[in-house]
């Protein structure tokens, strides 16, 4: 990834919030921040690391979400939310970033789907605000 574009992210400050957010959201167990193609360039994770690989994965299905979106009619994809009897894993793009990202989040089973969907979508909103500041 270019460096300039790096830059452009402010990756101390997504880092930032990421780690608030993985830290003050009932059962989260990763945050991550991605680039389009896959790239991780931000990350909170309590425990075992596969953040990378939630990354790669994270984009592949927010573009699968966003092709099945469109074959429906359906206008703004915002999330694509995946549950397992163990956990969540939500998917959000952030389409107002300086460049554009998408964010995954995995959950236990002690998460509230509503609480963390609420409480991404005010990330999202945090990211895009800290565009035209930056």
């Amino acid at each position: 990834m270019p460096n300039r574009i790096v830059q452009s992210l402010h990756l101390e400050y997504i880092q930032a919030l990421l780690t608030d957010f993985g830290r003050q959201t009932p059962g989260v167990q990763a945050a991550i921040a991605m680039t389009a193609d896959g790239f991780e360039v931000a990350s909170y994770q309590a425990g075992k690391s596969v953040t990378a690989k939630l990354a790669a994965m994270g984009s592949s299905i927010q573009a699968l979400a966003s092709a099945l979106s469109s074959e429906a009619g359906l206008v703004g994809l915002r999330s694509t939310l995946i549950e397992a009897d163990t956990g969540i894993a939500l998917i959000v793009a952030v389409p107002g970033a300086r460049v554009p990202l998408t964010l995954a989040f995995v959950a236990n089973r002690s998460a509230i789907v509503g609480h963390l969907l609420w409480s991404a979508r005010n990330l999202v909103a945090e990211i895009e605000s800290r565009k035209e500041t930056a």
